[in-house]
């Protein structure tokens, strides 16, 4: 059993001080200021764009193309925060500040949880852990759906949270998070929900009471709105595409007797899920370890495993599985994990302090090094390799970003030197650390990985070698993220081959391919434009005008 640590104040300052500078730093860099980067995030906006321009609110479109892989919850939030604040920043910007508050609805909510169930104690850990998952802080920078569905599942757990004490406000939240859920990523990701208050009772005789059917009740009745308005109003507006957003988009897309694809999809995801949700993990594992006798009695426990199991088993039996999908599971992951801090040994414990100090060190000297050699040009050698790898970057000094990144690496050094010993301490030091760097990437590197990751400069390229007068561009292999930033930066919206109801006789062709397999189209095209984002070494696109 583990030593309780000193009873004294964690932090050096007002709790809710730290919180919120801890939250705005960790937040506000990396929001604004660089266009929609590749891939989902520039797909994304493209689908927040549409609706900017007056389409697709109901049948949410991409490029004058209808997409239907994810309900439109989650785009119509960043077309009205684009709206309210479209005025003062890019849209693209302003879209981001959706980010924000689905953010702060999921540590909030995922705190709020913990502290329900354990105590105040850990609900503090869970907010701290939550922001430092390392996983979690890129994605909560950008405009990815899972954004809204993390804070779905948070708002939901925090409605089971307290049902023994509050069946009627915990229904609720539960039926308010299934629907935000439902309407963010679709049946699928929303039955999770409902398998978890199935599985509770079947499984725990905890959960087992009037309570949970009041819960379950109240849930029904608040979750209605939600998933019955916008598919009945899709229904109404077009059968066929209800269909296919029911069936082609969510439900066929279980894979639940394909054993193969389904075992090596989830052996990356796991290698994946590793380093995306640490140091959530090994100290849920912990945590599981150091209750197991006692686990039969806590609901807090019951609640976290049974509500990550059934997301795992969801996840595992729909395709395509990518590293975003991870963010679920992030929300019972620090559920279990806010437990774990208060009884982790103290030998562990400080062997995580003590690897977040080196290890967030190392990093922060590595990132100045690369600063002086990237902006500096000290020294030379590595300046002539960042440039080769970015050509289109230009290096220049800007006195208060760099007081923001000096300003930052201070706060984090005084922040290591003045923590308290307390359980809280490792934790605090590991997302003080994630944070400082997360800072000082975007602050330092902003400007540089914009250049590489954005779509603006070749998007103007390609609409400047338009014949002047084109009413009709086709275009074969491009992307979702490509056909999204052409509309955007060139207003450029192409007839696409792979469209059966695009047109065909188009006297301009716009063509992604690559670098290595560049295409000729025979002598009645004639080649108008070929080029790529710059540094891209794989990525080619060639715009053709047809020969009268």
């Amino acid at each position: 059993m583990a030593e309780p640590a000193t009873n004294q104040k964690a932090l050096p300052l007002p709790a809710h001080i730290v919180v919120l500078g801890l939250f705005l730093v960790w937040m506000l860099p990396g929001l604004w200021g660089h266009d929609p980067w590749k891939p989902d995030e520039a797909s994304a906006f493209g689908v927040v764009y549409s609706m900017l321009r007056g389409t697709g609110w109901l049948v949410p479109q991409l490029a004058g193309e209808v997409v239907l892989d994810s309900p439109p919850l989650f785009y119509w939030v960043c077309a009205l925060f684009a709206k309210a604040l479209g005025f003062a920043l890019p849209l693209h910007d302003a879209a981001r500040f959706a980010c924000v508050a689905f953010v702060v609805a999921t540590v909030a909510f995922g705190a709020l949880a913990a502290r329900a169930l354990h105590g105040p104690k850990p609900g503090f850990a869970s907010f701290i852990l939550a922001l430092g998952c390392i996983g979690f802080i890129p994605h909560a920078h950008q405009l990815v759906p899972d954004l809204a569905m993390l804070a779905g599942y948070a708002c939901a757990l925090y409605g089971l949270s307290i049902a023994p004490q509050r069946p009627h406000g915990g229904g609720l939240c539960l039926g308010t998070g299934f629907g935000i859920v439902f309407l963010s990523e679709g049946p699928a990701q929303a039955a999770v929900l409902v398998l978890t208050v199935a599985l509770l009772p079947i499984l725990f005789s905890p959960w087992r009471g009037v309570f949970l059917l009041k819960c379950a009740g109240t849930a029904l009745i608040a979750s209605l709105p939600w998933w019955i308005i916008w598919p009945g109003l899709l229904h109404a507006h077009s059968p066929k595409l209800f269909h296919t957003w029911l069936w082609v988009e969510n439900l066929d897309h279980l894979r639940v007797f394909d054993k193969e694809i389904m075992l090596s999809s989830v052996y990356r995801f796991i290698r994946a899920l590793s380093w995306h949700t640490w140091p959530a993990w090994p100290l849920a594992l912990w945590a599981l370890l150091e209750s197991r006798k006692n686990f039969l009695a806590n609901r807090g426990l019951q609640l976290a495993v049974v509500m990550f199991a059934t997301m795992f088993v969801v996840l595992a039996i729909t395709r395509d599985l990518q590293e975003s999908h991870a963010l679920p599971l992030l929300v019972p992951l620090v559920l279990l994990a806010s437990h774990g801090v208060q009884t982790l040994r103290r030998g562990a414990a400080n062997a995580l302090l003590w690897f977040s100090i080196m290890f967030f060190f190392l990093f922060a000297l590595t990132g100045w090094f690369y600063w002086m050699g990237m902006d500096a040009g000290i020294p030379e050698r590595l300046h002539r390799h960042l440039m080769r790898m970015q050509p289109n970057y230009e290096p220049s000094y800007f006195v208060l970003r760099l007081i923001g990144a000096a300003l930052v690496t201070a706060a984090w050094v005084w922040a290591i030197a003045n923590l308290k010993r307390t359980p809280e301490r490792p934790v605090l030091a590991w997302t003080a650390g994630t944070t400082m760097l997360w800072a000082l990437i975007m602050i330092l590197f902003g400007n540089y990985m914009d250049a590489g990751l954005s779509y603006r400069q070749v998007s103007l390229k390609i609409k400047k070698a338009i014949p002047a007068g084109t009413a009709c561009v086709g275009s074969a292999g491009l992307g979702a993220s490509q056909r999204a930033m052409l509309h955007y930066f060139a207003n450029l919206v192409t007839q696409r081959s792979e469209n059966p109801r695009a047109r065909k006789d188009c006297p301009v062709l716009l063509l992604q391919s690559t670098r290595a397999l560049p295409r000729d189209l025979g002598p009645q095209w004639m080649l108008a434009f070929s080029g790529a984002r710059e540094g891209d070494k794989n990525e080619l696109y060639q715009l053709f005008v047809r020969r009268r």
